[in-house]
C-alpha cells in the first residue's frame, strides 16, 4: 500500500498528475480491471495497492505524462523568500548605519560647542587670575576675585566633565561606526560587528 502523493514522489511526478490518470480510469473497466476497487481511502488520505501500482505503471509506460519539479520549485520559492528576508535585514542594517552616522555628527558638534565653552572658561579663567593679581592691592578686591575664581572653577569643573562625557560618547559612536564600516556585507547582515 502507497499513498497516491508517495506514488507521485516516487515516480518523478506531480500528485495532481497522478490524480488526473486515477481519475482517468476509474470510471471504466480495462480489461477486468476497475481501479477504483484497489483505491483505498483512509481519512482524508487515498492508498492505492500493488494492482492498482502496477495498473498505473503499465498506463504511464504507455501514455507517459509530463513531470514536474515541484521539488524545484519549492526551492526557488524558499530561496527567493530567503533572499526577500536577508533584503529586508540588509535595509535594517543600512538604516541603523545611518542613524549611526547621524549620532555621530549630532556629537560632534556638541564637541564643538563644548570647546567653544572651553575656550570661554579658559578666558574666565585668565579673567580671574588678572582679578586675583588686582586684588592683592585691595582686600575687598581680593576678596570678589576669590569668589569669581571660585565660580569659574566650578563652572570649568562641570564643562569639563561634560567635555569628558561628550568626548567619550564620541568616541564610542566612532568605534561602532569603525566595526560596522569594517565589517564585511554578511557581518553587517548579521550585525555581527
Amino acid at each position: 500500500m502507497i499513498s497516491i502523493k508517495d506514488y507521485a514522489a516516487s515516480h518523478g511526478v506531480s500528485y495532481e498528475a497522478v490524480r488526473r490518470q486515477i481519475a482517468r480510469y476509474s470510471g471504466r473497466e480495462m480489461d477486468g480491471f476497475r481501479i477504483s476497487d484497489h483505491i483505498i481511502k483512509v481519512n482524508r488520505t487515498q492508498y492505492l495497492d500493488d494492482e492498482a501500482t502496477a495498473f498505473l505503471d503499465a498506463r504511464r509506460v504507455q501514455n507517459p505524462v509530463v513531470v514536474q519539479q515541484e521539488q524545484r520549485d519549492e526551492t526557488i520559492e524558499r530561496l527567493r523568500a530567503e533572499v526577500d528576508r536577508l533584503q529586508k535585514r540588509l535595509i535594517a542594517a543600512q538604516d541603523e548605519y545611518r542613524v549611526l552616522l547621524q549620532d555621530k555628527h549630532e556629537i560632534e558638534l556638541r564637541e564643538q560647542k563644548l570647546l567653544v565653552d572651553k575656550d570661554a572658561i579658559d578666558g574666565i579663567k585668565a579673567a580671574a587670575e588678572e582679578a586675583i593679581a588686582r586684588a592683592e592691592k585691595s582686600e575687598e578686591a581680593r576678596h570678589l576675585a576669590e569668589e569669581a575664581a571660585k565660580a569659574a572653577q566650578e563652572e570649568a569643573e562641570r564643562v569639563r566633565k561634560a567635555a569628558e562625557e561628550a568626548s567619550a560618547s564620541a568616541a564610542e559612536a566612532q568605534e561602532r561606526i569603525s566595526k560596522m564600516e569594517s565589517a564585511g556585507l554578511m557581518a553587517r547582515i548579521f550585525r555581527n560587528w
